[in-house]
Formats: structure tokens, C-alpha cells, sequence
């Protein structure tokens, strides 16, 4: 394993790698043994990477141009398209933190995250 990580903001050139680490740990192309090492629900389209891209959301590491890791960090109105979204903004009028009331304005949805297995566990 090489140490040369590069970590940036994910371009619309990333795309390819992106989808390619997500279909290597999609829950639905993984067995029940691989599953114990975890995976990803979501599986985003091209479109919706480049919408979460175009919002400065998505962030990845490389390691010699190969896609590694990516985190997704976005807005609510984002990832309104899926409905566990809407249940949990629905939630907010009941929030606070430190006396600060929880909207979705003040905070937003970390995730997924996804890790190449090799890296996981790894410092960098």
C-alpha cells in the first residue's frame, strides 16, 4: 500500500472512480460475509453526483489517481430526494442544541462515507 494520498474536493472528473468504489461496496453486489465489513446503501447516479459535486459535497482521497474514499456533506433540499430525509428534517422542531433550535439551515447531512477496505483503519 502506497502512502501517497491526495485528499480534495471531488471534481465532475471523479465521477468514474466514485461510481466505481460504490459499486465495489454496494450492500446489493456484496455477500452476507462481505457485508460484515461494511458497505453502502445509496446508489447515487451520475446525476446526482454531479449535483452534490456542484455544491462543493463531495470529498474523496486519492492514492496514485484511484479513488479511495469519498464523504458526502450536503444540504437538506439535496438529500430531500430520498424520503428518510424528510422524516428526519420533520424532527427538527423538536431539537435543540445549547439552546440553539435545530433547523435545516443550521445543519446538515454528513454521509455516506465510504472507505476502500484496504485503507480502513489506516492513519494518512
Amino acid at each position: 500500500m502506497d502512502d501517497n494520498i491526495q485528499y480534495s474536493i471531488a471534481t465532475i472528473t471523479d465521477i468514474p472512480g466514485i461510481l466505481m468504489l460504490q459499486e465495489k461496496y454496494l450492500v446489493t453486489n456484496l455477500t452476507v460475509e462481505q457485508k460484515k465489513n461494511g458497505f453502502v446503501t445509496t446508489p447515487f447516479t451520475t446525476e446526482q453526483l454531479t449535483e452534490i459535486i456542484h455544491q462543493t459535497g463531495l470529498f474523496i482521497a486519492k492514492n496514485n489517481d484511484q479513488i479511495i474514499a469519498y464523504a458526502f456533506a450536503g444540504s437538506w433540499q439535496y438529500f430531500s430526494q430520498w424520503p428518510i430525509f424528510n422524516v428526519i428534517t420533520k424532527r427538527f422542531a423538536d431539537l435543540t442544541f445549547k439552546d440553539l433550535k435545530i433547523t435545516t439551515t443550521n445543519s446538515f447531512q454528513y454521509g455516506p462515507v465510504c472507505i476502500d477496505e484496504k485503507y480502513r483503519g489506516s492513519v494518512y
